[in-house]
Protein backbone atom coordinates (compact mmCIF):
# COMPACT_ATOMS: atom_id res chain seq x y z
CA UNK A 1 0.00 0.00 0.00
CA UNK A 2 2.62 2.20 0.71
CA UNK A 3 4.68 1.86 -2.04
CA UNK A 4 1.21 2.04 -4.41
CA UNK A 5 0.85 5.28 -2.85
CA UNK A 6 4.69 6.72 -3.41
CA UNK A 7 4.12 5.56 -6.94
CA UNK A 8 0.74 8.06 -7.15
CA UNK A 9 2.58 10.96 -5.72
CA UNK A 10 5.07 10.28 -8.20
CA UNK A 11 2.42 10.17 -11.07
CA UNK A 12 0.97 13.48 -9.54
CA UNK A 13 4.71 15.44 -9.75
CA UNK A 14 4.63 14.06 -13.45
CA UNK A 15 1.39 14.11 -14.99
CA UNK A 16 0.93 16.62 -17.43
CA UNK A 17 -2.63 15.95 -18.55
CA UNK A 18 -5.31 18.82 -18.68
CA UNK A 19 -6.74 20.15 -15.45
CA UNK A 20 -10.13 18.30 -14.91
CA UNK A 21 -13.15 19.92 -14.02
CA UNK A 22 -15.75 16.88 -14.15
CA UNK A 23 -15.76 13.77 -12.87
CA UNK A 24 -13.02 11.61 -13.53
CA UNK A 25 -11.85 7.66 -13.23
CA UNK A 26 -12.10 6.22 -10.09
CA UNK A 27 -8.10 5.21 -10.66
CA UNK A 28 -7.31 8.97 -11.75
CA UNK A 29 -6.81 11.56 -8.20
CA UNK A 30 -8.06 14.85 -7.65
CA UNK A 31 -6.02 17.69 -5.79
CA UNK A 32 -7.43 20.17 -3.85
CA UNK A 33 -5.53 23.10 -2.16
CA UNK A 34 -5.07 23.21 1.17
CA UNK A 35 -3.07 26.31 1.85
CA UNK A 36 0.96 26.84 0.30
CA UNK A 37 2.40 23.56 2.05
CA UNK A 38 -0.19 21.08 1.52
CA UNK A 39 -2.57 20.14 -0.88
CA UNK A 40 -5.38 16.74 -0.88
CA UNK A 41 -4.99 14.44 -3.45
CA UNK A 42 -8.33 13.10 -3.51
CA UNK A 43 -8.74 9.19 -4.90
CA UNK A 44 -12.30 9.52 -5.57
CA UNK A 45 -14.79 10.00 -8.26
CA UNK A 46 -16.41 13.42 -8.15
CA UNK A 47 -15.45 17.04 -8.77
CA UNK A 48 -12.58 18.77 -8.12
CA UNK A 49 -12.76 21.59 -5.52
CA UNK A 50 -10.57 23.92 -3.81
CA UNK A 51 -10.19 24.56 -0.35
CA UNK A 52 -8.29 27.53 1.42
CA UNK A 53 -4.96 28.58 0.22
CA UNK A 54 -3.90 31.11 2.54
CA UNK A 55 -0.47 32.09 3.88
CA UNK A 56 0.29 34.51 6.90
CA UNK A 57 1.83 35.23 9.82
CA UNK A 58 0.94 32.94 13.15
CA UNK A 59 -0.49 34.56 15.34
CA UNK A 60 -0.05 32.87 19.04
CA UNK A 61 -3.77 34.02 20.05
CA UNK A 62 -5.32 32.67 16.88
CA UNK A 63 -7.38 29.21 17.16
CA UNK A 64 -6.02 26.29 15.67
CA UNK A 65 -7.32 23.96 12.90
CA UNK A 66 -7.42 20.31 12.68
CA UNK A 67 -7.21 18.26 9.83
CA UNK A 68 -7.54 14.41 9.16
CA UNK A 69 -7.10 11.77 5.96
CA UNK A 70 -6.66 8.67 4.96
CA UNK A 71 -2.82 9.04 4.75
CA UNK A 72 -0.20 12.20 5.70
CA UNK A 73 2.57 12.75 3.92
CA UNK A 74 5.15 15.12 5.43
CA UNK A 75 7.81 15.23 2.39
CA UNK A 76 9.65 12.57 3.82
CA UNK A 77 7.32 9.81 5.46
CA UNK A 78 3.91 8.64 5.50
CA UNK A 79 1.86 8.71 8.02
CA UNK A 80 -1.22 6.41 8.88
CA UNK A 81 -5.20 8.13 9.94
CA UNK A 82 -3.79 8.51 13.26
CA UNK A 83 -2.22 11.54 12.41
CA UNK A 84 -3.40 15.06 12.69
CA UNK A 85 -2.15 18.27 11.02
CA UNK A 86 -2.32 21.29 13.63
CA UNK A 87 -2.07 24.32 12.17
CA UNK A 88 -3.95 27.96 12.95
CA UNK A 89 -6.45 29.51 11.15
CA UNK A 90 -4.48 31.73 8.76
CA UNK A 91 -2.66 28.04 7.57
CA UNK A 92 0.33 28.15 9.70
CA UNK A 93 1.41 24.30 10.58
CA UNK A 94 1.56 24.02 13.96
CA UNK A 95 2.59 20.33 14.49
CA UNK A 96 1.44 16.91 13.67
CA UNK A 97 -0.03 15.13 16.39
CA UNK A 98 -1.69 11.28 17.34
CA UNK A 99 -5.66 11.76 16.92
CA UNK A 100 -6.12 10.60 20.09
CA UNK A 101 -5.03 13.70 22.00
CA UNK A 102 -6.30 15.87 19.04
CA UNK A 103 -9.69 16.24 20.79
CA UNK A 104 -13.23 17.47 18.75
CA UNK A 105 -13.87 19.75 15.51
CA UNK A 106 -11.12 17.55 13.60
CA UNK A 107 -11.50 17.59 9.27
CA UNK A 108 -11.74 14.42 7.69
CA UNK A 109 -10.77 13.86 4.59
CA UNK A 110 -10.57 10.78 2.06
CA UNK A 111 -7.03 11.00 0.17
CA UNK A 112 -3.36 12.22 1.07
CA UNK A 113 -3.01 15.21 2.74
CA UNK A 114 0.93 16.03 1.40
CA UNK A 115 3.05 19.11 1.00
CA UNK A 116 2.05 21.48 -1.97
CA UNK A 117 4.40 20.59 -5.09
CA UNK A 118 6.84 22.87 -6.83
CA UNK A 119 7.10 23.17 -10.34
CA UNK A 120 11.18 24.03 -10.86
CA UNK A 121 11.47 24.88 -14.19
CA UNK A 122 8.64 26.47 -16.07
CA UNK A 123 8.12 28.41 -19.22
CA UNK A 124 4.44 30.07 -19.11
CA UNK A 125 4.72 32.52 -21.48
CA UNK A 126 5.15 29.35 -24.29
CA UNK A 127 2.60 27.12 -22.94
CA UNK A 128 0.52 27.54 -26.62
CA UNK A 129 2.99 25.95 -27.92
CA UNK A 130 2.33 22.76 -26.27
CA UNK A 131 2.44 19.53 -28.13
CA UNK A 132 4.00 21.80 -31.70
CA UNK A 133 7.49 21.22 -31.30
CA UNK A 134 8.66 17.17 -32.32
CA UNK A 135 10.34 15.35 -28.88
CA UNK A 136 13.75 14.19 -29.58
CA UNK A 137 14.86 16.22 -32.14
CA UNK A 138 18.24 17.69 -29.97
CA UNK A 139 18.81 20.90 -28.17
CA UNK A 140 19.84 22.98 -31.09
CA UNK A 141 16.63 22.23 -33.45
CA UNK A 142 14.39 22.44 -30.43
CA UNK A 143 15.30 26.19 -29.79
CA UNK A 144 15.21 27.39 -32.97
CA UNK A 145 11.97 25.83 -34.02
CA UNK A 146 10.87 27.90 -30.14
CA UNK A 147 12.69 31.32 -32.04
CA UNK A 148 10.81 30.86 -34.85
CA UNK A 149 7.41 29.53 -34.16
CA UNK A 150 6.63 30.98 -30.80
CA UNK A 151 4.68 34.05 -32.73
CA UNK A 152 1.03 34.08 -31.96
CA UNK A 153 -1.82 36.61 -31.55
CA UNK A 154 -1.31 37.33 -28.29
CA UNK A 155 -4.66 36.67 -27.11
CA UNK A 156 -3.87 33.19 -27.73
CA UNK A 157 -1.12 32.92 -25.72
CA UNK A 158 -2.63 34.95 -22.67
CA UNK A 159 -5.67 32.13 -23.11
CA UNK A 160 -2.96 29.44 -22.69
CA UNK A 161 -1.49 31.26 -19.96
CA UNK A 162 -4.15 31.04 -18.03
CA UNK A 163 -5.17 27.29 -18.52
CA UNK A 164 -1.30 26.51 -17.81
CA UNK A 165 -1.81 28.32 -14.42
CA UNK A 166 -5.08 26.45 -13.65
CA UNK A 167 -4.02 23.07 -14.89
CA UNK A 168 -0.85 23.30 -11.85
CA UNK A 169 -3.40 24.47 -9.22
CA UNK A 170 -5.23 21.26 -10.09
CA UNK A 171 -2.10 19.17 -9.90
CA UNK A 172 -0.97 20.75 -6.30
CA UNK A 173 1.51 22.91 -7.72
CA UNK A 174 1.75 25.35 -5.32
CA UNK A 175 4.94 27.57 -6.04
CA UNK A 176 6.54 27.82 -9.77
CA UNK A 177 10.28 28.58 -11.32
CA UNK A 178 9.48 30.51 -14.26
CA UNK A 179 11.83 31.25 -17.05
CA UNK A 180 10.68 34.81 -18.42
CA UNK A 181 12.06 35.91 -22.03
CA UNK A 182 8.79 38.68 -21.96
CA UNK A 183 6.13 39.97 -19.94
CA UNK A 184 2.96 38.61 -21.43
CA UNK A 185 3.13 36.66 -17.80
CA UNK A 186 2.68 39.13 -15.73
CA UNK A 187 -1.14 39.67 -16.32
CA UNK A 188 -1.34 36.27 -15.09
CA UNK A 189 1.02 36.33 -11.95
CA UNK A 190 -0.80 40.56 -10.70
CA UNK A 191 -3.80 38.03 -9.33
CA UNK A 192 -1.61 36.07 -6.84
CA UNK A 193 -2.72 32.44 -8.09
CA UNK A 194 0.49 30.86 -7.36
CA UNK A 195 4.34 32.25 -6.04
CA UNK A 196 6.14 32.72 -8.53
CA UNK A 197 10.52 33.34 -8.97
CA UNK A 198 10.75 34.71 -11.94
CA UNK A 199 13.75 34.01 -13.90
CA UNK A 200 14.81 36.80 -16.95
CA UNK A 201 16.50 34.71 -19.47
CA UNK A 202 18.98 36.60 -22.25
CA UNK A 203 20.39 34.58 -24.80
CA UNK A 204 22.02 35.79 -28.44
CA UNK A 205 24.87 35.66 -30.62
CA UNK A 206 25.51 38.57 -32.08
CA UNK A 207 28.02 41.06 -30.31
CA UNK A 208 26.54 43.96 -31.98
CA UNK A 209 22.86 43.97 -30.35
CA UNK A 210 24.31 42.58 -26.91
CA UNK A 211 23.72 45.41 -25.05
CA UNK A 212 20.63 46.18 -26.61
CA UNK A 213 19.04 42.65 -25.17
CA UNK A 214 20.70 43.31 -21.80
CA UNK A 215 18.88 46.66 -21.32
CA UNK A 216 15.54 45.31 -22.43
CA UNK A 217 16.22 42.01 -20.09
CA UNK A 218 16.83 45.02 -17.92
CA UNK A 219 13.39 46.25 -18.45
CA UNK A 220 11.54 42.74 -18.27
CA UNK A 221 13.57 42.44 -14.38
CA UNK A 222 12.51 45.75 -13.41
CA UNK A 223 8.17 45.06 -14.22
CA UNK A 224 8.63 41.68 -12.71
CA UNK A 225 10.42 43.09 -9.46
CA UNK A 226 7.08 45.52 -9.23
CA UNK A 227 4.81 42.16 -9.07
CA UNK A 228 2.81 42.74 -5.54
CA UNK A 229 2.85 39.12 -5.22
CA UNK A 230 5.51 36.53 -3.58
CA UNK A 231 8.02 36.92 -6.26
Amino acid sequence: MKQAILQLLGWVASHNSAATRGPVSLFEPQIALLFPFFVLIRVICGKTHRLKYICHQSDPHLSYQKFQATQLFTGTELLGQDAVLITTDKGIVEEIIDAKDAGEDIRQYNGILSPGFINCHCHLELSHMRGLIPEQTGLVDFVFKVVNERHFPEEEILDAIARAEDEMLTSGIVAVGDICNNTLTLQQKQKQNLAYYNFIEVSGWMPSVAQLRFERSLGFYNAFNQLQTPN
